[in-house]
């Protein structure tokens, strides 16, 4: 049994001591891999030109992701206060890709009555098994979860505030009346179980989905969130609301899986414990149990799946792989600038600790006046 609860160590590439030149071999090996693996899917012999047409998006992303794994945020990254702002952060990105699956969900399965199956059966096993993992998952504890509320807890064991990210959550859901929910608010959650729920009166019986799918969101909202944030979030919600073209939001889903990023600070988080920078057994297990969570389920077989998916919505129509290329990119290049805005955070604390020695406490990474106006905070 690992040392975080698994029965087995979870194996993942350790990307951080490689060199540029190693990572960029260790890619080209992995890419061949899984270029062989969608040849060897049943689905992808009858389209062997889909194989190409998606290896095609893969390896023009690979300059894209090069950015990512060559960050200088792993490089910088030092201290518990450090991994406490990157969390602070990162947690939109876990938040916000549940609004993704679940477009996806609505779109590949029936989600209403009466009920009929739709699509194809693979994506649909999928898609549920993605959703099960990701909304109700187990922590270390065997306590059923989201993922989402699994890494909240993570950043109360780190240390690092959850204010901005719980506003933010319970004003998107007060603001936008359409949503038929019952709704477990985190404000003033100063216990690790959430306390107030908010009663949705459904309307015209209306699913989530279908209420999500019928708005008509302006993205004000996000205005609230800091810069480095609020392009991140107002991507993926974009690609939630264009439900027409659906082959838009499985590229982003597809493409901007965290299959790299995980890894990446897992060994990062082992790198910092036996440097003694951080206590990684009492203040992170419970983020080291996430990341290890999402590497082992990135492991099975959603890969090819998600690229069925890709294949599926696109078809034989090349404005629509044109559109998926250039989603791919935006959703990578997104990264990058959330990335580039969390390095810029951990710098600007540093001059403040070395401009106020006596320095003590730790802002959240901010929220707007106009969002403390809205929710009188």
């Amino acid at each position: 049994m690992s040392q975080y609860g698994f029965e087995n160590e979870v194996n993942y590439v350790d990307y951080f001591d490689m060199t540029p030149e190693q990572i960029l071999t260790q890619r080209e090996l992995e890419l061949e891999n899984f270029k062989q693996e969608l040849k060897n899917t049943e689905y992808f012999q009858r389209l062997p030109e889909h194989v190409n047409k998606i290896m095609s998006i893969v390896r023009e992303l690979e300059p894209y992701k090069m950015k990512i794994l060559s960050h200088d945020l792993y490089k910088i990254m030092e201290t518990a206060e450090d991994v406490q702002i990157f969390m602070e952060c990162h947690v939109f990105a876990v938040w916000d890709f549940m609004s993704l699956l679940k477009t996806l969900q609505g779109k590949f399965t029936c989600l209403s009555a009466p009920w009929a199956p739709v699509g194809d059966p693979a994506l649909r096993r999928m898609i549920n098994s993605i959703v099960v993992a990701e909304e109700s998952d187990e922590n270390e504890d065997g306590v059923p979860m989201s993922h989402y509320e699994m890494y909240r807890l993570a950043m109360k064991q780190a240390g690092a505030s959850t204010t901005t990210i719980s506003h933010f959550v319970d004003h998107l859901m007060e603001t936008h009346r359409n949503f038929s929910v019952d709704y477990i608010s985190e404000k003033d959650d100063s216990s690790t179980s959430y306390q107030k729920l908010f009663k949705r009166t459904r309307r015209h019986s209306l699913t989530t989905y279908e209420a999500f799918r019928v708005s008509n969101l302006d993205h004000k909202y996000v205005e609230i969130l800091p810069r480095g944030i609020s392009q991140f979030v107002d991507l993926t919600l974009n690609l939630c609301e264009d439900i027409n073209s659906i082959h838009r939001a499985v590229s982003g889903f597809s493409f901007g899986r965290e299959d790299l990023i995980c890894p990446m600070f897992l060994s990062l988080l082992r790198e910092l414990g036996k440097k003694g920078k951080i206590n990684t057994e009492e203040q992170f297990s419970k983020l080291h149990w996430y990341l290890e969570r999402h590497v082992e389920v990135d492991g099975d077989d959603h890969g090819p799946l998600s690229m069925q998916m890709i294949s599926v919505s696109c078809g034989e129509d090349e404005r629509k792989w044109a559109e998926a290329r250039r989603v791919a990119i935006q959703v990578i290049e997104s990264r990058k600038i959330l990335w580039d805005y969390v390095l810029e955070k951990i710098l600007e604390r540093r001059k403040e600790r070395r401009d106020t020695p006596n320095l003590e406490g730790r802002k959240s990474i901010g929220i707007s006046e106009r969002l403390k106006q809205d929710l009188k905070i």
